[in-house]
């Protein structure tokens, strides 16, 4: 029986394993291990560049070897580890060289390279776009009418924005693709909201960081029963500030979720720290709910926390969907939170480990780790205090 090595592999597996390493390590490396690699390398057509952490000198490297018709996704970024990358880069490249692209990602982009890029996208395969600006909107009338154009006639599975969807709205009434199935954006008002679930009937997971309830008037948009996104199941909203009533009205709109993670602050007019109010709308409206993770603070100087945590152990909570909550008071601040276990929130997360706080959980007595889901990165604590030994911390 002859020894399976790497080099005698079939070639679409190896195919499949040269999508897992970067630019460089292909190009620089594994190319030049065998002939048989050098041909694979030469003739593999789905490239996937990410500048967003290399280096000058690799960066360099790159744009003086790309074949430009191989590359199927590019991810760019001028943030503070890659400053000016994007100029850089459109120095070496026209976008319209890039024919085979499925996926651009662009962080940090100020406008004048964005009007560059989207002039000379190319739009027949583009199915992914990601676009984060270098400041909270867009201020060019020009810039926003071609984003709104070019996204509108893009047939886009993924997009993904930080900025409002009104910088959008300049050229139809529903200015993104029917063809979206994954949307994120920074902030919409509750009407276009609604009419991102009219329109985009194929979306399945949308997530919202603001939206503005009220209109300008004080007046609440009040939607038609046709507006129910029958297709979408994941939902994340936050962080931002909300209260119940408001939030209910949010997810009303979305009856047939599976997936609902929310971070938001709150006060105590209507709180969102209320199992019992929690508990009769799941029932109604969300019935087809599985995984609800959240993150609630609730604004309020409180000097004496009531500690109510007795309306989320119910058989709701603790039987039927196994929802586990902490209830804590951080003294030195005043204020509480509220948060499922384990917690789910963005890649960075600030943790008191408070020695004075007072923690109540619905989880056993012996089940008191703290533990966080994989996406955190990033965990900021306030070590001023001293840490109490039994405070476990695990990052999952």
């Amino acid at each position: 029986m002859s020894l399976l090595t790497l080099d005698n592999l079939p070639t679409e597996l190896l195919y499949h394993l040269v999508d897992y390493l970067d630019l460089i390590t292909i190009l620089y490396s594994f190319r030049y291990v065998c002939k048989r690699f050098q041909t694979i390398v030469n003739s593999f057509d789905g490239y996937k560049l990410d500048l967003r952490s290399i280096s000058r000198a690799d960066f360099q490297k790159l744009c003086h070897c790309l074949s430009c018709e191989k590359i199927s996704s590019i991810s760019l970024s001028n943030d503070n580890h890659t400053p000016k990358q994007i100029s850089n880069f459109l120095s070496y490249f026209s976008f319209n060289q890039f024919t085979r692209l499925q996926s651009l990602s662009l962080f940090q982009i100020n406008e004048d390279n964005l009007f560059t890029i989207l002039i000379h996208i190319p739009r027949d395969l583009l199915h992914s776009l990601t676009i984060h600006i270098d400041y909270p909107k867009i201020h060019s009338h020009t810039i926003a009418v071609l984003l709104s154009s070019t996204i509108t006639n893009l047939n886009l599975i993924y997009l993904n924005l930080n900025f409002s969807y009104r910088k959008l709205d300049n050229m139809s009434y529903s200015p993104l693709p029917l063809t979206l199935k994954s949307l994120h954006l920074q902030h919409c008002s509750f009407q276009e909201y609604c009419i991102i679930l009219r329109h985009i009937i194929h979306l399945q997971e949308f997530t919202l960081i603001e939206c503005t309830i009220y209109n300008s008037d004080g007046t609440i948009y009040q939607p038609d029963e046709n507006i129910c996104s029958r297709k979408l199941t994941k939902f994340s909203f936050g962080a931002c500030f909300i209260r119940l009533k408001e939030l209910f009205l949010l997810l009303s709109c979305t009856p047939m979720l599976k997936y609902l993670k929310l971070i938001n602050w709150t006060d105590s007019l209507d709180s969102l720290i209320n199992g019992s109010k929690w508990e009769v709308f799941l029932s109604e409206k969300l019935i087809c709910l599985e995984q609800f993770h959240f993150i609630f603070d609730d604004m309020t100087h409180i000097e004496q926390p009531t500690m109510d945590i007795e309306s989320f152990q119910t058989p709701f909570w603790i039987e039927q969907h196994q929802w586990f909550v902490v209830y804590e008071y951080i003294k030195s601040l005043s204020k509480v939170t509220l948060y499922t276990m384990p917690i789910h929130c963005d890649s960075t997360l600030t943790y008191y480990l408070d020695s004075k706080k007072i923690s109540l959980s619905t989880f056993k007595q012996t089940d008191r780790r703290i533990s966080f889901d994989h996406q955190v990165t990033q965990m900021n604590l306030n070590l001023n205090e001293t840490i109490e030994d039994d405070n476990n911390i695990s990052v999952c």
